[in-house]
C-alpha cells in the first residue's frame, strides 16, 4: 500500500480565499513535495482562517481524514498550521505525522527541540524536589517508611498499567466512532451489506486500526464496538 498524504492549505483573509491568492502557491509546493516523495494525495483541504486560532473546522476535518486513512499531513509552511506552540505539541501527541513541504528537515528538528526543552524542564523540577528532600533529611526529618514505600510502588505500578489500558481502550473507541460515522454515510448511500460497506470504505482510502483494508469482519467489529457504547445504535447492517 502506497504512503498517503492529506494536504492542508490556509489563507488568513476572505479576500485571499476568494481570489485564490496564496492558495495556488501552497498547492504547488505541497503537490511538488508529495510527487517527489512518492506520496499519494488522498484529499486536499482549503481554509480561510487566522493562524492564531486553533478551533479551525477544516483543519479538524483534515486531521480526522489523516487518522482514518493513516496519512501524513502536508502543509506548504509551518505557519499554515498554527503559530501556537501548544497546538503543535497537541498535533505531535495525536500521532499524526506532519511535514512542512518547503523545509521538512527543519520541521522535524524543531519538534525534537521542543520535546528536549520540555524534558529539560521536567528534569529540573525533579532535581529541585530531590534537593528539597535532601535538605529535610539533613535537618533530621525522617522521610517515609520503607514498607509503605514498597506498597505504594506496587500500587503505583498497577495504577499505571490500568491507566495505560484505559488510554488504549479510549483511543480504540474514539477511532471506532469516527469510522462508524463513515459506515453510516455508506449506508445512507445505499450500501446494505457488510461487504458493500467494506468496499465503500476501501474506495475512500479509509483503513483499519492496523492500517489494513476493510473486510466484512472488520466492519462488523467496528459496529459491535460502537454498540457496546451506545445501546440505541441501528441494528440493521
Amino acid at each position: 500500500m502506497n504512503a498517503k498524504a492529506v494536504c492542508y492549505y490556509r489563507v488568513s483573509t476572505n479576500k485571499q480565499g476568494l481570489s485564490g491568492l496564496g492558495l495556488e502557491a501552497q498547492q504547488e509546493v505541497a503537490r511538488g513535495y508529495c510527487e517527489a516523495q512518492g506520496l499519494e494525495i488522498v484529499k486536499e483541504f482549503k481554509e480561510v482562517q487566522s493562524g492564531g486560532k486553533n478551533d479551525r473546522a477544516v483543519l479538524a476535518d483534515a486531521l480526522r481524514t489523516c487518522r482514518l486513512t493513516r496519512s501524513r499531513l502536508v502543509v506548504a509552511k509551518l505557519d499554515r498550521i498554527s503559530r501556537d506552540i501548544e497546538f503543535i505539541a497537541v498535533l505531535q501527541k495525536s500521532g499524526i505525522r506532519f511535514v512542512c513541504a518547503d523545509m521538512p528537515e527543519a520541521n522535524e528538528t524543531m519538534i525534537q527541540f521542543m520535546s528536549v526543552f520540555a524534558q529539560y524542564e521536567r528534569k529540573m523540577a525533579s532535581e529541585r524536589t530531590k534537593a528539597a528532600l535532601a535538605a529535610k533529611k539533613r535537618q533530621g526529618v525522617k522521610l517515609g517508611n520503607p514498607d509503605l514505600k514498597a506498597m505504594r510502588s506496587r500500587i503505583d505500578t498497577k495504577a499505571a498499567s490500568k491507566k495505560g489500558n484505559a488510554v488504549k481502550e479510549a483511543k480504540a473507541n474514539e477511532w471506532a466512532k469516527e469510522v462508524f460515522k463513515e459506515i453510516e454515510t455508506a449506508r445512507e448511500e445505499g450500501c446494505e451489506t457488510l461487504q458493500a460497506i467494506a468496499d465503500w470504505l476501501n474506495n475512500r482510502n479509509i483503513v483499519t486500526s492496523r492500517g489494513k483494508q476493510f473486510t466484512p469482519v472488520t466492519v462488523k467489529r467496528v459496529r459491535d464496538r460502537c454498540r457496546t457504547q451506545a445501546k440505541h445504535m441501528p441494528e440493521s447492517l
